[in-house]
């Protein structure tokens, strides 16, 4: 391998670690962990309406809509403690 070569796959992998610089950091690989949330969502209550939908209706969908905000807030925190180098 050429130092060309070596210096190439070094600024790579630097820059995939989130290592290189700051400006750099956004294109930093993502860990599987960091998206862990994402396994554990659940199938949705709610279905399709035909019509008005009763309370029952509207608050299985609301619960829908609360437990994937719930996951990605989740997700959206890993990310930033990451960017931020406390993950």
């Amino acid at each position: 391998m050429t130092d060309a070569e070596l210096r190439l796959l070094q600024e790579r992998l630097d820059t995939l670690a989130g290592s290189r610089n700051a400006r750099v950091r956004d294109q930093s690989a993502v860990r599987l962990q960091e998206l862990e949330a994402l396994r554990t969502i659940p199938k949705m209550r709610s279905a399709t309406a035909t019509a008005a939908p009763t309370a029952e209706e509207f608050n299985r969908l609301r619960d829908d809509v609360a437990q994937l905000y719930a996951l990605l807030s989740t997700v959206a925190r890993a990310l930033v403690r990451r960017n931020e180098g406390k993950a």
